[in-house]
Parts: structure tokens; C-alpha cells; sequence
């Protein structure tokens, strides 16, 4: 007694599959790409809070008035300079998708004074292009404390 029964799938059911993977790409996808812009978002703000962290550092290690960060919103790019060492500056570019958008330090540049804090407290809006989402490095003026938000800063920031 030999059976003729075959095994295997219909053309049907492969399309079927096939229809519904590709629904589920078709929702998956533009998530995925939200997530990694706003990835990309985050990481730019952890670089840069740490990079402001760093000139306070050395402004304080090294007593010097000397230490800022400029910020080129054209360009989509900031740099910190030691004023005294002037071509020995670090010079940050934001990554894909990710743009500077304000700053309210005056001419764009965050000063520290020889105790490592900043001269003046203010805040450093970044925005990705593709999920319009923004963020913001605040840096809390005579303490120096930066912090990262998704919220914009208030007034009493």
C-alpha cells in the first residue's frame, strides 16, 4: 500500500506568506528608520555634553580662561579651542541627519572661566531631519552642569 499523498505547499499558501511578510516590512521599516535617526540624535547630544565636560575639565585643571566651545550652525559642525593653542583645536561635524539648530550663547560660543564653569548658562537645540524629533544639551550657568532633554529648557534652566 503505497501513498500518493504529496507533501509540500501550495502556490497559494507561498503567496500568502509572502503577502503578509511583506505587510509586516512595509510597517517595519519606516520604524526602524525613526529609530536609528533618533539614535543618531542622542548620540550627537552624549558627544557633545561630553566634549563641553572636557573644556570645563581642562579650563580648571589648567587655571585658564582660555577654553570655549564654538558652535558653526551653517556648517553643522562646533569646535573646542584652547585660545592660547589655537590650531590645537577638536573639531566635531554633526553626523548624517542630524542638525544644529540653535544656540543662545552670545556669538555662538560657550566661554569657561579658570574654574572650569561656564561664563554664562544657555542651551544647544539639535533636530533630525528625518524624525523631526529635538533635543537639547542644557548647561546650567556658575555650576556647569550639562544635561540632555527632550523637553525645550525653561526659563529657570
Amino acid at each position: 500500500m503505497e501513498s500518493n499523498k504529496r507533501t509540500g505547499f501550495s502556490l497559494i499558501e507561498l503567496l500568502v506568506v509572502i503577502a503578509l511578510l511583506g505587510i509586516v516590512l512595509a510597517i517595519a521599516v519606516p520604524a526602524m528608520g525613526n529609530y536609528l535617526a533618533n539614535c543618531r540624535l542622542e548620540s550627537a547630544c552624549l558627544q557633545l555634553q561630553q566634549e563641553i565636560r572636557s573644556a570645563g575639565q581642562d579650563a580648571l585643571v589648567n587655571e585658564s580662561v582660555n577654553y570655549r566651545v564654538n558652535f558653526y550652525r551653517a556648517s553643522e559642525k562646533y569646535r573646542v579651542v584652547d585660545q592660547l593653542r589655537p590650531a590645537a583645536y577638536h573639531e566635531v561635524v554633526m553626523p548624517g541627519g542630524v542638525d544644529l539648530v540653535l544656540t543662545n550663547f552670545q556669538y555662538d560660543v560657550l566661554r569657561f572661566s579658570a574654574r572650569g564653569a561656564p561664563t554664562a548658562g544657555g542651551h544647544i537645540s539639535l533636530n533630525s531631519r528625518q524624525s523631526g524629533k529635538y533635543m537639547y544639551v542644557i548647561v546650567a550657568p556658575v555650576t556647569g552642569r550639562t544635561r540632555i532633554s527632550d523637553a525645550p529648557p525653561t526659563g529657570r534652566d
